[in-house]
């Protein structure tokens, strides 16, 4: 995989910038990368009145072009960022739009997690939550025992959510139709007998053929999954067919030496038919730790593993990854260490061609050349009050309109 070049590694406040994070999400809108929240062992957050001081209650864009990072608003009294950022769901809803649900509620000192629903735009820097109809109890379970027990994927149409609920001892399968409003939630019940007795955490989940596939997880932070009867590797899949209502394992094939693996907290990203799997925790059956650093592509039609590329070093755990309108699958943030509470956290944005890129975006690359790209970063860095002035003196020098958009 590739590095981006980041423009701003100076410090701000004696903190890095952007602050490095695990536990956060990254989105690709248009042109710009959009991280939100996380948590960091190493910041202290003196502004909100948090149980756990290390959230990372902030959120950056990322221009793909230019190359710059800038801090969005986050602490005005409408532009307050929700406490629970971190091990939350984020997901584009519209071109400017994120659509968000919960997070860790560890913030207030309790197992929990979040069920609220919001939608972040980053041209007002904003946020607003949404009330979203349908019987409590078909909205996930917010009382599940663990913050990082859920999962989730949106297909433009329909949020589904995999929680694992520690109290009812199984995954569970929600999902909210967003096709119009009000938005309404519907528990998906697995037929009796049908059940997945796992309550994983740190898991992903994409949607394809009507099927829920369940990637990594384990029943207790940082351990490997040992309850009798779990049988899940990247070799068989649990998967959930929202047609039948039935759990069962998928089988894959896969290269020998990665047949018995389950990474803990990797990241997935469905591009076409196929899951991108990066990064997670291996536990070895001598009770060492090891860091994924493979790019896995699972071709979900086939049936079939593949080593598709490699994280820079050693590889990492609870990071972010998402598809840009380029092609490219961007990884993002996470452990760089198999020590949670102490380890380094990244900052990097990775990057993988994963498929051809357009016309339209092969002509932004070439016009944003890496010596061009850092000019007008360093120009557009000085402020926000002076990129109206730099666009106009781009428009008479002939700079084309549909390239200065994607600056912003």
């Amino acid at each position: 995989m590739e590095i981006l070049d980041v423009s701003d590694t100076a410090s701000h406040d004696d903190e890095p910038f952007p602050i490095p994070a695990s536990g956060c999400t990254i989105s690709a809108l248009g042109s710009n990368l959009v991280v939100v929240g996380g948590w960091n062992p190493h910041h202290e957050d003196m502004l909100i009145g948090s149980h756990d001081r290390g959230y990372v209650r902030k959120v950056y864009k990322y221009n793909l072009y230019t190359g710059l990072w800038t801090e969005h608003l986050c602490y005005s009294d409408q532009q307050n960022c929700p406490i629970e950022t971190a091990c939350h769901c984020a997901f584009p809803f519209t071109s400017t739009k994120l659509l968000v649900l919960g997070g860790s509620l560890s913030s207030f000192g309790i197992d929990d997690s979040s069920n609220r629903v919001y939608f972040y735009s980053i041209d007002t820097e904003s946020w607003r939550e949404i009330n979203c109809t349908g019987r409590i109890e078909h909205a996930p379970s917010t009382h599940i025992g663990h913050w990082w027990g859920r999962a989730g994927f949106f297909d433009g149409d329909t949020l589904t959510v995999c929680t694992g609920n520690y109290q009812t001892g199984q995954l569970e399968i929600n999902q909210l139709h967003m096709g119009k409003q009000p938005f309404r939630w519907e528990k998906v019940t697995p037929m009796e007998g049908a059940q997945f007795a796992f309550p994983l955490i740190k898991h992903q989940i994409v949607v394809y053929d009507s099927k829920v596939f369940v990637f990594g997880g384990s029943m207790a932070f940082f351990s490997p999954a040992i309850l009798d009867g779990f049988r899940a590797t990247l070799a068989s899949i649990p998967t959930f067919d929202l047609i039948s209502k039935r759990w069962s394992y998928t089988q894959c094939a896969i290269e020998g030496d990665k047949a018995d693996i389950w990474p803990f907290a990797p990241s997935v990203v469905l591009i076409g038919h196929c899951a991108f799997l990066t990064g997670g925790a291996i536990f070895r059956d001598d009770h060492t730790v090891d860091l994924l650093a493979d790019v896995m592509r699972l071709d979900l039609k086939e049936k079939r593993w593949t080593t598709f590329s490699r994280l820079k070093g050693n590889g990492r755990f609870f990071h972010a990854s998402c598809l840009g309108d380029d092609g490219r699958l961007y990884v993002y943030g996470g452990c760089l260490g198999t020590q949670y509470e102490s380890c380094t956290r990244s900052n990097e944005v990775e990057f993988v061609q994963c498929s051809v890129a357009t016309l339209y975006h092969s002509a932004l690359r070439a016009l944003f050349s890496k010596h061009f790209g850092a000019q007008i970063a360093k120009r557009f860095s000085r402020s926000k009050n002076e990129q109206n002035a730099i666009i106009a003196q781009m428009k008479m020098d002939g700079f084309p309109d549909f390239a200065i958009k994607e600056l912003l």
